[in-house]
């Protein structure tokens, strides 16, 4: 049996989630700075 994942204040995950973006979509100057253009990767690119 695999070994439970858990975090800091001892929740468990039963599942991950990954996302695979370039930002964030809490759209903050860091993560969108001025000028920002987007790096043209499609779904495809990954699939």
């Amino acid at each position: 049996m695999a070994s439970q994942l858990t975090d800091a204040f001892a929740r468990k995950f039963y599942y991950l989630r990954l996302s695979i973006t370039d930002v964030c979509n809490f759209r903050c100057t860091y993560c969108l700075p001025d000028g920002y253009k987007p790096s043209g990767v499609t779904n495809k690119g990954f699939l």
